[in-house]
């Protein structure tokens, strides 16, 4: 990654933090709120989708990083699975708690976060 690249993620960090602490919080009194997998007040569907999610992400890891021509690879290829898993759970997290909870908005963080991953994939691909 160039300096300029590195430049670039530590301003999407700072965007990041800036929007949901400051703005979402803040501001507008958005409270998040965090579910995992083993939470036991979701719906089934929910985890077992997730869980789905979980196994794809560790079959695609193992194919990018343990493949013959692994490091002829450019780094976005490399990153593609972690940054497609957190664009997975948080959509499908998002569309959980817009679902289940319109109320309380706090879908937001899960979809700012899915617009932070795709930003952070296309910063890393340049």
């Amino acid at each position: 990654m160039s300096y300029e690249g590195l430049i670039g993620v530590i301003l999407l960090f700072i965007l990041y933090f800036s929007t949901s602490h400051y703005y979402l919080k803040k501001r507008l009194n958005i409270q998040e709120k965090r579910v995992s997998l083993f939470s036991k007040d979701r719906k089934r569907l929910y985890r077992v989708i997730e869980g789905i999610i979980v196994v794809l992400f560790i079959y695609f890891l193992g194919v990018v990083t343990f493949s013959e021509r692994s490091d002829e690879f450019p780094i976005w290829i490399r990153a593609l699975p972690v940054c497609g898993f957190f664009i997975l759970v948080d959509t499908l997290r998002g569309i959980e708690h817009w679902m289940t909870d319109k109320e309380s908005k706090s879908y937001v963080y899960e979809f700012l976060g899915v617009v932070f991953m795709l930003a952070l994939l296309v910063i890393i691909s340049l």
